[in-house]
């Protein structure tokens, strides 16, 4: 059965927000079937690492490799979900958030940043795999979002915009056989790049916000499983340490994940 590594790649900023520059509280997920894996995320206040002050404004351009997941951390250090079986016939969302949190800015700790990163993955799961539009896929997102957001940030100062919520959002829904054609290419790779926004913000934080988001999919062959590991790591004294593992681990198990 084919195996698939998905990737959250890059994101174009068309329209930010808030008022002041955003900052994200960040997931990304699938689903296959009914199995759900995720959500990877991070706390996101910059387009560079080497940038001074914090903030992504419109405009900026952001490639995750640069800014490893850290809500939790995915099982490389990157943005990768895989490698994972999928059927020809089974079907699987491409689930990712964004939500600003700029108005209250550093103050939110890493714990509320995941719960903030857990509720929209929640949300958009909740959704499945119905024929949802990007209105369902927003609104869905927002009020899963929303009492956690209450419960966190609370009141903010009454002069400012309330500009909190939720960035960009959306579920790539694909099927097996969409993803074995995708990946019929030299790189074996599939790119997907979807414009994503929230048309319902505040009116006094200015235009809807939209960004451009760019994901991939790579097959992955059985048979290359240990090229992959030995991309990421040292294999010359076995998978364990290749992978900082403390227990034996099996290739079996790895391959079945």
């Amino acid at each position: 059965m084919p195996k698939y590594l998905f990737r959250l790649e890059a994101m174009h900023v068309i329209f930010q927000r808030g008022k002041e520059s955003d900052v994200y509280s960040s997931s990304f997920g699938i689903e296959i079937g009914n199995r759900s894996i995720g959500p990877i995320g991070r706390f996101l206040n910059k387009h560079v690492p080497t940038q001074g002050t914090p903030g992504i404004n419109s405009g900026d351009n952001i490639d995750f490799s640069q800014f490893p997941p850290d809500a939790p951390a995915g099982n490389w250090g990157t943005w990768d979900i895989g490698p994972v079986e999928v059927s020809q016939n089974e079907l699987v969302s491409i689930n990712y958030a964004f939500i600003n949190t700029s108005d209250n800015g550093p103050s939110l700790s890493r714990g509320d940043q995941t719960k903030i990163a857990l509720a929209s993955f929640s949300a958009a799961v909740g959704l499945g795999f119905a024929a949802t539009g990007v209105g369902a896929v927003i609104g869905a997102i927002v009020a899963g979002v929303g009492a956690v957001l209450s419960e966190i940030i609370g009141d903010i100062i009454p002069d400012k915009p309330k500009c909190n919520g939720l960035a960009f959002g959306d579920k790539v829904l694909l099927n097996g056989s969409q993803l074995a054609d995708g990946v019929r290419n030299a790189d074996g790779k599939m790119i997907i790049t979807r414009t994503a926004g929230n048309p319902t913000i505040p009116s006094d934080c200015g235009t809807p916000s939209s960004a451009s988001i760019t994901v991939s999919v790579t097959a992955v062959p059985v048979e290359s499983v240990k090229g992959f590991l030995g991309r990421k790591g040292d294999l010359s004294q076995g998978v364990a340490k290749a992978l900082n593992l403390k227990a034996p681990v099996g290739l079996r198990s790895l391959i079945e994940a």
